[in-house]
């Protein structure tokens, strides 16, 4: 897998935060912080496993279980989404990250 555009995005990415850290120079404080990270970590969870999932499908292990109550094997399942995560990863290492980046901040 070529990853020379999530590579390029990364350092874009780089290059912004540390012109912000400069700019911030100490002017956050750490219970900001631990906000931000609270909500990057609620945004990521909710990009893996969609939005609106109910506490009942918060993990892996009680979406499997509940395949496996409602077919009896959660073998194939699995699977399948497995499958289909690693085409949502081919999907996403053929984004061209930086200029959607650029696109953005411009």
């Amino acid at each position: 897998m070529d990853t020379t555009k999530l590579t390029a995005f990364a350092q874009a990415v780089g290059v912004d935060i540390k012109e912000l850290k400069q700019l911030l120079n100490g002017k956050v404080d750490n219970a900001t912080v631990n906000q931000l990270i609270e909500q990057a970590k609620t945004a990521v969870k909710n990009d893996i496993l969609g939005e609106g999932v109910s506490e009942q499908f918060d993990t892996l292990k009680e979406i499997a279980d509940h395949i496996a109550n409602l077919n009896g094997d959660t073998g194939g399942a699995v699977v399948q989404k497995i499958a289909d995560l690693g085409n949502r990863i081919d999907a996403i290492a053929s984004l061209d990250l930086v200029a959607t980046y650029n696109q953005a901040k411009a």
